[in-house]
């Protein structure tokens, strides 16, 4: 069934976070039925504020690129458009919230469970690959976790534009060595975050932890990995081939072998085709959908009331004309 996505459809939840010229909302979609537990994020952006920062080329990417790809282990574009004054960008919400709940709830993973989400998070990466795209920075914000316990990596602006340096000290730990040293992220920076994340599912902490950002980039850049005794050579090995320092060596480094990884000892008893289809039980199970019960809010078309007036066809010019459409519709196949 098609059904068209319109501003006064959406209810404003709770605001989700704010920055440079935009704000995210969790939204409930009432569209077809306001009994269906149908939930969206929203971002809003200002199109003056845009201007301002010149950030016209990088939402124009974003555009071109998200239109591009599917996946079912990345959060996929489920519409756009706009009026006078924002930008509306509206993609799929993964209910199950952020893996790393579970992640550290639980301490650490078995090499079972880690090698299941591990394996999706590789499927994801490498579809991007295989589109001439990179992830760029896979950390604990972006990688969520849907009802049925399945991974999906959150891929958008927020990858690639410029970050600012709390943020950045934040992050550290997951932070490309690539990036560190030469402020550069490749397709071989996306394998040493994968091995970041492989090495604290299996550890119960980052290989570089340390108590300051700056105690952090000593290690990165000048420490050996400590691997604990625990760590199976498998695995061992599986990760010193992610985390080496130096990208020429790196697996996934030569375009030949970018599926080289799948082969991994580590992956013994994975079923690739079982798992890119999503024929594989999830090892953890979501008990409660916590947005069950959330539905309450305000509607969008009350928070954002600058609607095109009779006559107007561009907000700024027609430098956002490419973006969805100005008659605030979008059809969506569910």
């Amino acid at each position: 069934m098609g059904t068209f996505i319109l501003k006064k459809d959406l209810t404003a939840i709770e605001k989700l976070g704010i920055g440079r010229f935009w704000q995210n909302y969790l939204v409930h979609f009432c569209g077809l039925n306001e009994d269906k537990n149908i939930f969206f994020e929203m971002r809003v952006m200002k199109k003056k504020k845009i201007i301002e920062l010149n950030e016209e080329g990088c939402i124009k990417e974003e555009y071109k690129k998200r239109f591009a790809i599917r996946c079912m282990f990345l959060m996929n574009v489920i519409s756009t458009f706009q009026d006078y004054e924002y930008l509306y960008y509206i993609q799929e919400l993964p209910r199950g919230g952020f893996f790393y709940y579970y992640l550290r709830s639980s301490k650490k993973f078995t090499k079972e469970v880690s090698k299941f989400y591990f394996g999706e998070m590789v499927l994801g990466i490498q579809y991007l690959h295989s589109k001439g795209m990179f992830f760029r920075l896979l950390s604990p914000d972006n990688i969520m976790i849907t009802l049925d316990g399945h991974i999906k990596l959150r891929f958008d602006f927020l990858n690639s534009i410029g970050m600012p340096f709390s943020e950045y000290e934040k992050n550290i730990e997951y932070i490309p060595i690539d990036y560190v040293r030469n402020k550069e992220f490749s397709i071989e920076s996306d394998y040493w975050s994968l091995g970041i994340i492989l090495f604290e599912m299996m550890v119960g902490s980052t290989p570089f932890a340390a108590k300051s950002y700056e105690k952090v980039v000593f290690k990165m850049l000048n420490d050996t990995i400590n691997y604990p005794s625990f760590i199976d050579e498998e695995t061992k090995d599986l990760l010193i081939r992610l985390l080496d320092k130096y990208k020429f060596r790196r697996i996934g480094h030569n375009y030949n072998d970018r599926y080289l990884i799948r082969t991994h000892q580590f992956f013994n008893g994975i079923n690739w085709i079982s798992l890119s289809q999503k024929k594989i039980r999830p090892p953890i199970t979501i008990k409660v959908d916590p947005l069950a019960d959330k539905k309450n809010g305000k509607k969008v078309s009350e928070m954002f009331t600058t609607d095109f007036k009779k006559g107007q066809t561009d907000g700024y010019g027609p430098m956002f004309r490419y973006y969805g459409t100005t008659i605030d519709k979008k059809i969506y196949k569910w």
